[in-house]
């Protein structure tokens, strides 16, 4: 057994979970995509693999906002209205096909449904410092929010040098930074000292062994500054997690990043608390911001 000093992997091996440690998917997707066979890709599907491994909520944006403009966000709106205690969504910033006006307008009518936006420059082509994109970064800073944003290391669009322009103009926005910079990855642990409203998310971080570990090493705030990722139903729940537990930390550095720093970010919505209630771990909120208090 991986880390056989971990209680952590100790249970998840043994179980297929951690029964002992809620899990929070800050970053996934939802039904088709291109005819792939993806075979946990709708909402059923994708809540049966979260109850496999004892995650509580997955945060996503639909596949066919990215991809279809005529059908947009509204699958995802049915998605959350039907199975309200299990997800939430990041509304996309369809970068060339705009409609600032409905866009922002659906944000105010759906409040309960969309956590934040999700930005991905390099699938449209366009930088997320677009002047024209203002009015979507404006919004979530106004009402401190999540936002997803794809960043991978050597890109024009969403590289380190964009995403820390747009930390220092927002310093409300908390952005998870979709796969931590990917082929820069010593990149992450500057911007995330520099600015406490990035967080390292590990979609496609865990499949390059020393990624993770590099990280909790060089950022000051360490695991305090992580969230957990997959891109269900892309990835597999089952491996991200192993592959934390597989990585050169402590328990408590992954319950941080499991859990903890997603109590901390969530309890912003007035949605999370009855949730976290319900079906938490039975830590209050308050206790949980004590043992990973946000990064200064």
């Amino acid at each position: 057994m991986i880390n056989p000093r971990s209680k952590l992997a100790a249970e998840f091996f043994e179980h297929g979970k951690l029964k002992s440690c809620p899990i929070f998917n800050f970053h996934a997707h939802m039904h088709d995509c291109f005819g792939l066979f993806m075979p946990r890709k709708t909402p059923e599907g994708m809540i049966q693999a979260m109850q496999e491994t004892n995650t509580l909520m997955s945060f996503f944006c639909g596949h066919e906002g990215m991809l279809v403009p005529q059908v947009g966000v509204q699958p995802d709106i049915d998605a959350v209205r039907k199975y309200p205690d299990y997800f939430r969504s990041y509304h996309i910033v369809m970068a060339r096909y705009l409609d600032v006006q409905a866009d922002l307008a659906r944000m105010r009518q759906h409040a309960d449904v969309f956590m934040g936006f999700k930005f991905h420059g390099d699938w449209f082509e366009v930088p997320i410092t677009r002047d024209d994109l203002k009015p979507y970064w404006e919004y979530a800073n106004e009402h401190h929010m999540v936002v997803l944003a794809h960043t991978w290391g050597t890109s024009k669009y969403d590289g380190p040098d964009q995403v820390a322009q747009i930390l220092s103009r927002y310093p409300n926005v908390v952005i998870a930074g979709a796969h931590g910079f990917h082929d820069a990855w010593e990149r992450a642990p500057e911007v995330a000292n520099a600015f406490p409203n990035y967080y390292f998310e590990l979609t496609a971080v865990l499949d390059n062994r020393g990624a993770l570990e590099m990280f909790l090493e060089r950022a000051r705030n360490g695991s305090r500054q992580v969230l957990f990722g997959c891109d269900l139903p892309w990835f597999s729940l089952h491996h991200g997690i192993g592959a934390v537990l597989s990585a050169e930390m402590s328990d408590e550095d992954r319950r941080n990043i499991f859990y903890r720093n997603g109590v901390r970010l969530l309890k912003r919505y007035d949605w999370f608390a009855p949730i976290w209630h319900a079906r938490g771990s039975g830590e209050s909120i308050d206790d949980i911001c004590r043992l990973a208090p946000a990064p200064k």
